[in-house]
Parts: C-alpha cells; sequence; structure tokens
C-alpha cells in the first residue's frame, strides 16, 4: 500500500485521500479509498 498505510497503519484518514488524489493517482486514489473507506466508516 502507500506510505500513508504506514504512518497511520491503523486506519485511514480521510486526509489519506486527499493526499493521494494530491500525487495525481486518480485510478488507484479511487480504488484504494473506496476499498477503504466501508470499513474505515463503519
Amino acid at each position: 500500500m502507500s506510505p500513508a498505510s504506514y504512518l497511520y497503519g491503523h486506519k485511514h484518514p480521510p486526509t489519506f485521500i486527499a493526499y493521494s488524489r494530491a500525487e495525481g493517482r486518480d485510478d488507484q486514489s479511487k480504488a484504494l479509498p473506496n476499498a477503504c473507506a466501508p470499513s474505515a466508516l463503519k
């Protein structure tokens, strides 16, 4: 996964999505957050 996983480890905060998009990873930024978001929200 991305460096954010190392930093936060336990969860991916909303900022994780922002960073992914900031780097210009449209495809991955949409794929990863969408896959992690449901589990992160619940």
